[in-house]
């Protein structure tokens, strides 16, 4: 971003880009997928037994450009 605008449409790829200090502003995501554990939850059904309940959530950012525009903290989640 340069001075709150977006550098073209697309995501910077791998290689040689410059960026100028005090005017561009650079932002990393990660694209790779992300598991995190959500702890353990017990519950009660309507016949009183007790469930014990694990999960796991993966995540992804399929649009970093989308992700960086739309979004005021998209990496705050997982971080």
């Amino acid at each position: 971003m340069r001075l709150g605008r977006l550098l073209g449409n697309e995501a910077k790829g791998p290689g040689l880009f410059f960026v100028l200090p005090c005017v561009d502003n650079y932002i990393n995501i990660d694209i790779r997928t992300v598991s995190f554990d959500v702890p353990s939850q017990e519950i009660l059904t309507k016949d009183s037994v007790t469930v014990a309940v694990d999960a796991v959530c993966y995540m992804r950012c399929v649009n970093p450009i989308s992700s960086v525009k739309n979004v005021t903290n998209a990496r705050g989640i997982y971080i």
